[in-house]
């Protein structure tokens, strides 16, 4: 799972938990495993060599049966007869002015400026490049008949206006985005048309799309750690090349403190940051690449550097935010490790719901409860319960076990995640030696 991750649905979080305890694959996580697929298959196609001065029909006549038949069917064209006799339909629609008229107007308001931007560019421009303006085509897949492309680049594909492929740029090959070569005129002059492009349009950068997305994304989070307005301050900071990665990085954030249960942005730490990193496993399904952990955490401390500038945190969390992310990503082969400071007992860790509306608030004590079971007891929790008439304040860890022994499984799989095995005689020796403390250090 090295490749292609994606943010993980509650249901895919409970069976990553699953997973690594079971070291068998959940049935939930198939439908991951099939989209990665449908990915890999789509970046593979779209490496392949492509002239950029190619017109209609022979770009068509290269494309895979499941993107040929969604351009037919998005153009209204009949799908009768092999996917060959397809062709001349299309290009018959695409090449009649009223029918292209109609069918441009339809798309995105953002389809149709990457249309103009590519053909302002002479008819073809480095995906690269387009991607940083308009968008990644992540997720579009290759089966696009039943699941249609999202995009704004995988509209304009799925309507046969833009294909994608590698070409020989100066001294070496790109990956590049090309306009048909009999296409380029007509949508030039159509464009042109206040109607089909209105002026007003003309004026969305890639940080109006990275504006909006972050609006999308800040309306799905029940607590948010900082204000909508801070958020969008900072992207108007960031150069338009780089602000929708950057934009995707804040979303991670403001997830992974959400996670944590991060209450104010200054009392985010080193260790918090730490402990996000080692919970991307399970907010991902697929391994999150170190480089991206890597740009994650220094836009994170771009954004405190921001948010100080502009009296919205304390000027030492930010610097505070800046060492430990110097710190964490200093390795060359993984990412450094903030230790939490020593825990007391009381600190929340998670707090959860299940389908029933029930919610469960986990401390340490509950990690280590769960732990000593699994690790101690091998997850018997009758003999641990008995052994713990014979330790140390062991009527109320009693107690505690048999509130987590009505817990469902899952509870004790999520509070799992946090496990490391360098902590086992830490977790043996407070079961045997201390007493519980409801205090919290964190």
């Amino acid at each position: 799972m090295a490749l292609h991750p994606r943010r993980a649905s509650p249901e895919e979080r409970k069976a990553l938990l699953l997973m690594e305890r079971t070291g068998y694959i959940p049935l939930e996580l198939t439908p991951y495993f099939a989209w990665r697929i449908s990915e890999e298959r789509r970046e593979e196609y779209d490496r392949r060599a492509i002239r950029v001065d190619s017109p209609l029909a022979d770009l068509l006549k290269k494309l895979p049966a499941p993107w040929l038949g969604a351009i037919a069917r998005n153009l209204g064209v009949k799908k009768q007869g092999k996917k060959q006799d397809w062709i001349p339909r299309i290009v018959s629609r695409l090449r009649d002015p009223k029918r292209l008229r109609e069918i441009v107007r339809g798309l995105p308001v953002d389809a149709r400026l990457a249309l103009a931007g590519v053909l302002k560019r002479g008819g073809w421009w480095p995906l690269l490049d387009l991607e940083r303006e308009f968008g990644a085509m992540a997720g579009d897949g290759w089966f696009w008949e039943d699941e249609p492309p999202s995009s704004i680049l995988g509209q304009l594909r799925a309507h046969g206006l833009l294909f994608i492929g590698q070409a020989r740029v100066g001294r070496r090959r790109r990956q590049v985005a090309v306009i048909p070569k009999d296409l380029r005129e007509p949508l030039a002059q159509l464009l042109q048309d206040p109607e089909a492009l209105p002026p007003e349009a003309r004026s969305r950068t890639a940080t109006t799309r990275a504006l909006e997305r972050l609006a999308a994304f800040y309306a799905t989070l029940e607590r948010p750690l900082l204000p909508l307005e801070d958020l969008n301050d900072f992207l108007r900071q960031v150069h338009p090349r780089e602000v929708l990665e950057v934009e995707e990085d804040v979303e991670d954030f403001l997830l992974g403190m959400e996670d944590l249960e991060m209450k104010s942005a200054d009392d985010v730490a080193g260790h918090h940051l730490s402990l996000w990193m080692r919970r991307l496993r399970y907010l991902y399904v697929g391994e999150v690449p170190l480089a991206r952990k890597r740009r994650m955490l220094r836009t994170t401390a771009r954004l405190y550097q921001c948010l100080a500038e502009r009296g919205r945190v304390m000027r030492i969390t930010a610097e505070r935010i800046s060492e430990a992310v110097v710190e964490i990503t200093a390795p060359t082969r993984d990412l450094g490790k903030i230790p939490l400071p020593p825990p007391l007992g009381g600190e929340l860790l998670l707090r959860l719901q299940d389908p029933e509306g029930n919610e469960y608030e986990l401390v340490m004590n509950d990690y280590w409860l769960v732990a000593a079971c699994a690790v101690l007891f091998t997850g018997d929790w009758d003999a641990m319960e008995e052994e713990a008439a014979w330790v140390r304040d062991g009527a109320r860890k009693r107690e505690r076990i048999r509130w987590l022994r009505r817990l469902p499984e899952w509870v004790w799989l999520e509070l799992l995640t946090i496990f490391d095995p360098e902590e086992i005689d830490l977790i043996r020796e407070w079961f045997y030696e201390h007493e519980m403390s409801e205090l919290s250090a964190w």
